[in-house]
């Protein structure tokens, strides 16, 4: 797993997978949360947008997380 922070974009992205993996889809499941899948459906990465809103303006933060099978709507 990788984490990038884009402060010009305020965006914040967590790669699940290999970057070579290809991202085939992207849904927003909620409103600034954009989740990429690979051509099988599964989840490669994870986009947070207005990142320092989101997370309370914090300079360090923990992230646990929880996929499930059926997470797309």
């Amino acid at each position: 797993m990788k984490m990038n922070y884009d402060p010009k974009a305020d965006a914040l992205y967590i790669r699940l997978k290999s970057s070579r993996t290809k991202i085939d889809e992207s849904d927003e499941v909620s409103k600034g949360v954009i989740i990429d899948y690979d051509t099988s459906g599964k989840p490669v990465g994870i986009e947070f947008l207005n990142a320092a809103k989101l997370f309370g303006g914090r300079k360090e933060f923990q992230v646990e997380m929880s996929l499930t099978e059926n997470i797309r709507k």
